[in-house]
């Protein structure tokens, strides 16, 4: 069997930055972790834990996107509808 790289794509402000790069230290225990990752995402999402989100979580990296509570910026029917799995 053949070596198999992982890469991903820049996409940065500067068009002549822009290209593909390998992951040099990826590995498989990487991958790994990853695939368990995924399938807890998986599972959390088809067990509806992902809906509502929580009202106050510890660190908000994303606060600054909604101008104001959540359910005032989203038009969440369709997710809740698509959730019932």
């Amino acid at each position: 069997s053949g070596s198999r790289d992982a890469g991903f794509f820049n996409l940065p402000s500067a068009l002549s930055e822009t290209g593909i790069s390998v992951w040099e230290d990826f590995s498989q225990e990487l991958l790994e972790s990853a695939k368990v990752c995924a399938e807890g995402v998986i599972a959390d999402i088809k067990s509806g834990r992902i809906w509502p989100p929580a009202e106050k979580v510890m660190y908000d990296d994303f606060e600054s996107l909604f101008p104001a509570a959540y359910e005032d910026c989203i038009d969440s029917t369709g997710f809740e509808e698509g959730i019932k799995l």
